[in-house]
This record gives C-alpha cells, sequence and structure tokens, in this order.
C-alpha cells in the first residue's frame, strides 16, 4: 500500500524507468560476514524432554540447531518459500524413474558432535566425533516409527496413505526407501525441522543406551554446552558440521539463551 501511494504502482520501476528508493534488492552478503562472537537471545522456558522424536514444544527453539536429519530444506533468499529439498546428512539422493525408490547416500564427512560438559555424563564416549553411518539412520527409522507423530505421514505401517513401505541398508553409506506409490510430498515432509519428524540419533542409543529424555545429540550447527535448569542454554558452535558445508557455518561461535517467559521482560 506504501508503494502504490508513493509511485501508483507496486512494480519495483516507475514509469520513467527509475527505481523506487522504497525497493531494496535482495544481495547475498554471506561472503561478508563476520565469524565468530557471541548471539544473545532468548528462550521462553525449560523443555520437559529432549527427545527429538517427541513432539513437545519446549524443545522446538532449539531442536533445528542442534538435531541432525537425512534432508533439509533449501535456504531461500528473501524470496517465496520454494520447498527445494537438499541433503543434511545425506550427501545426495535419487529417485528410481518408476518413482518408487528412494536412494541416499550419506555424506562422507557426516559426524556427530564433538563431547560437551551437557553431553558427556550421558552419551557413550564412541558416539563423539564418529561419522555417521547407515545403521544410525535405521537405529533412527525404528525409533521415529515407534514414537514420532510424523511417521503417521510417511511410513505405510503407521498409515495406509504413507508411501514408504520399507527402509533398508545395502552398505554403510547408503539408506533405501521403497514405496507404495509415488509421492511428491515426500521429500519436504521428511525435512521437516519440527520435533516428532526423522531426526537422526546414535545407534548407540538403541534399548535406552541413550537416556534422550535428558540429552540431545546431533550433528547440526551447535552442541548444548551447558543446560541450567529455569536459567538457560549456552550453546557452542560444532565444527564438524563446516566439514560437510561448502560455507563453513555456522558463523557464530556461541549463543546464549536465558529463559525469559514474560513478554514485557
Amino acid at each position: 500500500a506504501l508503494l502504490a501511494a508513493c509511485s501508483g504502482s507496486d512494480d519495483e520501476t516507475s514509469e520513467n524507468g527509475s527505481t523506487s528508493s522504497l525497493v531494496t534488492q535482495p544481495q547475498d552478503t554471506s561472503n561478508d560476514a563476520m565469524r565468530g562472537g557471541t548471539l544473545r537471545t532468548q528462550l521462553t522456558s525449560d523443555p520437559s524432554t529432549f527427545d527429538v522424536h517427541l513432539f513437545l514444544i519446549g524443545a522446538q527453539g532449539f531442536v533445528w540447531g542442534v538435531g541432525s536429519l537425512l534432508f533439509t530444506l533449501e535456504p531461500g533468499h528473501l524470496e517465496s518459500p520454494s520447498l527445494r529439498v537438499k541433503g543434511d546428512i545425506a550427501e545426495s539422493f535419487e529417485l528410481s524413474p518408476d518413482r518408487l525408490t528412494l536412494t541416499a547416500k550419506i555424506h562422507p564427512q557426516a559426524r556427530w558432535s564433538p563431547s560437551s560438559p551437557f553431553l558427556a555424563p550421558h552419551v557413550p564416549p564412541s558416539v563423539f566425533d564418529r561419522k555417521i553411518d547407515s545403521e544410525d539412520v535405521m537405529a533412527s527409522w525404528d525409533r521415529f516409527l515407534q514414537l514420532g507423530p510424523g511417521a503417521l505421514e510417511v511410513a505405510n505401517s503407521k498409515n495406509a496413505n504413507a508411501p514408504v513401505t520399507s527402509v533398508s541398508t545395502p552398505d554403510a553409506e547408503t539408506v533405501t526407501f521403497k514405496l507404495s506409490q509415488p509421492d511428491s510430498t515426500l521429500l519436504p515432509t521428511m525435512a521437516v525441522s519440527n520435533v516428532g519428524y526423522f531426526y537422526l540419533i546414535p545407534k548407540e542409543g538403541r534399548n535406552d543406551g541413550i537416556p534422550f529424555n535428558r540429552v540431545m545429540i546431533g550433528s547440526g550447527p551447535f552442541v548444548i554446552q551447558e543446560y541450567t535448569p529455569s536459567a538457560g542454554f549456552v550453546f557452542q558452535r560444532n565444527p564438524n558440521l563446516e566439514l560437510r558445508d561448502p560455507q563453513k557455518r555456522p558463523y557464530l561461535d556461541r549463543v546464549e539463551a536465558p529463559f525469559i517467559s514474560d513478554p514485557a521482560q
């Protein structure tokens, strides 16, 4: 409305060819980013659980920055969402010509995060910095089917209208999904970053080997460094992400997030 009032049109260029000073052209300035530093933000409350497969809102504020997905949505840049899917832990993926088989190859540099004071008491030392393999994906899928509400959207065993009938691991780097019918929503759904969807867990977590209600480990941009109940979190940069990220993100070294529930405060 403001643009229309000023120029008589919502177009970027007026009739005489001049560009309105009210319109900013999108530019990608990522290469100019200054690395390092601390972001001070806030969360509203303690999480009731750290379990990535349980849909509980308290963990939603930070799971995206810690957890790992096989696929993720490609970031947009000041444009309408396009729902383009790219690999997260997967380096590449392809659908068969009949669209009934999805094959994903795990990135050779995908690794679980390093240890931290928060993680060390709860996670076996063998997990830290270990390469993620197809056994991790299989353990994650089995647990996702058991607990994740998002499984209703993708797993045929949970919903007769969902497409995935089986998952197999031909080798340590390959995961294969068999589908009952072609489904254009499968990849975007598997890339959903909400808790309760297809986040990956270490295979050491099978049979309660890791207390996921008390700890969250992934291969995302950050590692939980400290958690103080009723006070807040400190997240530290995960150096293992840059091994598979061409832009060597994240740019931040640290995020401090106290719990502030009062909007006025």
